[in-house]
This record gives structure tokens, sequence and C-alpha cells, in this order.
């Protein structure tokens, strides 16, 4: 999965798309927060990853599940991955900026 506010600001896109092809375990979301026109069939997701949109995409909470990005996001996340029973050690991040506390 992937947040940004358009494509425009979609860094590495090509990467998971690829990636996404070449692995059948893989399945690729793209979030756009203001998709743009030209981005119309590129995203999954029109806004931002709530608790409910992230529910309905994930096959399983028995994996592993790794994410970066700023505080607010990260903490959103993480509060719904662990609402959603994913266990502790199956959650690994790392955050864009100062180190702080995304649990809380």
């Amino acid at each position: 999965m992937h947040a940004a506010r358009s494509g425009k600001f979609h860094a590495l896109k090509e990467q998971a798309e690829e990636i996404n092809e070449q692995n059948n375990q893989v399945h690729k979301f793209f979030v756009y927060e203001n998709p743009e026109p030209e981005d119309e069939g590129v995203y999954d997701h029109k806004g931002y990853i709530t608790e409910e949109w992230l529910s309905s995409i994930l096959r399983t909470n028995d994996a592993a599940f790794f994410f970066c990005g700023p505080k607010g996001i990260m903490h959103a996340i993480y509060q719904s991955l662990n609402h959603q029973g994913v266990k502790e050690t199956d959650i690994h991040f790392e955050i864009f900026g100062p180190m702080t506390d995304i649990k809380n």
C-alpha cells in the first residue's frame, strides 16, 4: 500500500507495480488524498487510510506488516492493525521525522 497526495507525489510507483506483477503473494493498493484527473484508474482508494478501509482490504491478520511514514499516518495504521488483532511481533515500522512513540 502506498499513500500520497496524488500521482504527482507518488514515489516508486513503477517499482511497486513491478513487484506486484512478479509476486502472487503481493497485493498493492494506492491511496491518493486528492487524485488528479490523470490519476483515474491508478488509485484504489481516494482520501485517507482509515481503519474501516484497511479492514476491508486485509485478507488476514496473520501476516507481517511493514510500514513507514510521518507520525500521524503511522499512529492511525498502528492502531488499526492493533484493533484487528495483528500480533505485536508482526508489526514493523519506521517513522519519517523525529523519533517518537506511535503506540499512544
